[in-house]
């Protein structure tokens, strides 16, 4: 994330790449999406996933550099440092993608998944495969 938006970044780096993708495919697939009726929608189910294994590996890649000063207290260990940065990436993909869902409804566009429990399963185990690369 970017030091002067901070966790507004969070938000207006998924809203960029959907307005983006949904531009530019919507012109060159004359407004249809190849599943679904609405590309904001189709690109999000993408992007999500997408977003969860790059910020959470990138952020443990980085942790010890970046939370380095963490480890001058004398119960914090580097382990805790690096999973701490991967569970917090997580999260905040997570409530970003529930925002940008209560967005879409409020516009709206169909946003409630049938399966819940599938995609909750699909993202812990893309967080997971992050944590691993970024370990």
């Amino acid at each position: 994330m970017t030091p002067r938006l901070g966790y507004g970044w969070a938000l207006i780096e998924p809203m960029l790449h959907l307005m983006l993708l949904s531009a530019v495919f919507a012109l060159l697939m004359h407004e249809k999406p190849p599943i679904g009726t609405h590309f904001f929608i189709f690109y999000f189910t993408g992007l999500v996933p997408y977003h969860v294994f790059i910020h959470t590996s990138t952020s443990m890649m980085h942790g010890l550099t970046s939370n380095g000063s963490l480890l001058q207290l004398p119960l914090v260990t580097p382990f805790d440092v690096i999973f701490s940065r991967g569970l917090l990436e997580f999260a905040t993909d997570i409530v970003v993608a529930v925002i940008l869902l209560a967005a879409f409804a409020a516009f709206g566009l169909p946003a409630m998944p049938d399966n819940l429990w599938g995609i909750a399963n699909a993202l812990i185990m893309t967080a997971l495969l992050g944590c691993g690369i970024g370990l």
